[in-house]
């Protein structure tokens, strides 16, 4: 059987534990070659090792194949899930490099996309990056780069922004949930938006449930923030759509519609200019 690493403690207590451990497992095996009681002498010189040891004997007697390595138990792996949205018009085509590493000396390369597209899902190592903005070419976007994290077992959104200096943010990080988490709500799904607009404009949204007259939904969303979720009821559809941040009714853009379902999320991206206000719906991992 593979060996399995049981407890790991320092030093000398190691020793100790795996001596009384081995003892147990020769005798249970057939293979003992000091009678019982010299193990119940060394738990006597020990006593205070004995809990730790008794529960690793337990597990012995219980499966009898139990072997003991000094090894120590081998860490898990740390990954985390994103995917890419491209809203920068600049860029017709891009990419996003990750820089890891002690020295930020490993690279990755996120999938290239196009202006207003978004990537599929892909797994990296957790930690924290410093990203680099590709044009189609392979030339830097930009004289500076984005530091974030990746959070351990986190599914993200990274939203490349429109910029126009370096004072800027040109990275919007959008955690959607730990991937231990199942994704949205029973019996609802959550829609939330997120204003990418090159203007930078301050937009409403409002929403109209079913055949009920328009409300505000999210009042003063500004430039790279995402809104709070609405609750779409299953099996109802509800209609999105922005305004100007001025108390103004009329819609700027497309329509969206959104039908309730079971763990269903939605992000739409608000993106382009405010006169040209294109909307992105995808559908969260």
């Amino acid at each position: 059987m593979p060996a399995v690493s049981l407890f790991a403690f320092a030093g000398g207590a190691e020793k100790i534990v795996l001596e009384i451990l081995r003892s147990a497992r020769q005798l249970t095996s057939g293979q003992a070659n000091i009678p019982a009681k010299e193990v119940l002498n060394i738990m006597r010189r020990f006593p205070r090792f004995v809990p730790t040891a008794l529960v690793g004997i337990m597990v012995v007697f219980a499966n009898g194949c139990v072997d003991v390595s000094e090894t120590g138990i081998t860490p898990p792996d740390y990954d985390a899930q994103a995917r890419v949205i491209y809203t920068d018009p600049a860029l017709s085509t891009a990419t996003l490099s990750l820089a890891s590493g002690p020295s930020y000396d490993s690279y990755t390369d996120l999938p290239a996309g196009t202006f207003g597209s978004a990537s599929g899902y892909t797994t990296y190592k957790a930690g924290i990056k410093r990203i680099y903005v590709k044009r189609g070419d392979g030339t830097l976007a930009d004289n500076d780069t984005t530091t974030l994290t990746l959070g351990t077992e986190t599914v993200s959104t990274l939203i490349v922004l429109p910029r126009r200096d370096t004072i800027e943010a040109r990275i919007l990080q959008v955690v959607e949930r730990s991937t231990f988490a199942v994704p949205g709500i029973a019996d609802s799904a959550r829609v939330r938006f997120t204003n990418c607009l090159t203007s930078k404009d301050t937009v409403d949204v409002w929403r109209i449930p079913g055949a009920s007259a328009p409300g505000i939904g999210s009042n003063n969303l500004p430039y790279a923030r995402t809104s709070a979720f609405f609750i779409v009821p299953k099996d109802s559809t509800w209609r999105f759509y922005s305004t100007r941040y001025t108390g103004s009714t009329t819609g700027l853009g497309d329509t969206v519609s959104i039908t309730g379902a079971s763990n269903k999320q939605f992000t739409v991206v608000l993106y382009d200019s405010l006169a040209q206000l294109k909307v992105l719906v995808v559908e969260d991992r």
